[in-house]
């Protein structure tokens, strides 16, 4: 999958890539994911924190199985699914009509905690 990097109109530079859920480095994401999830788990079984809802919990978000656009400018990041056909080879203005579409990505309260932010802050 391509990686670019665009211009949007206000001058702030986006890096690009599409991501597609079973392909090796989605692999590791999603184990990593799940090692939090157990961490959290065992939090939770030993009192310290609330269990969360595994039973609907998915690896992937609904309307994403087939792969997102990531969009990435400095610490803020979005997703754009489905992937649109020939973004690879897309404007910087098409791309940036792309990013308005895109969602704003929040983090969980684990990855949140993992990476020393807020959470919800992306």
């Amino acid at each position: 999958m391509s990686l670019r990097e665009f211009v949007d109109a206000d001058g702030r530079v986006w890096q690009v890539w599409g991501t597609i859920p079973g392909t090796p480095h989605e692999a590791e994401v999603f184990a990593q994911s799940a090692r939090l999830q157990a961490a959290a788990e065992r939090r939770a079984a030993a009192g310290h924190a609330e269990a969360p809802d595994v039973a609907r919990r998915s690896p992937v978000t609904p309307g994403r199985e087939n792969g997102w656009l990531t969009f990435q400018s400095g610490e803020e990041k979005r997703r754009l699914s489905p992937i649109p056909p020939g973004w690879a080879t897309a404007s910087d203005v098409e791309l940036g009509r792309y990013l308005a579409r895109a969602e704003q990505v929040r983090l969980s309260a684990a990855a949140a905690e993992m990476l020393g932010r807020p959470r919800g802050a992306g």
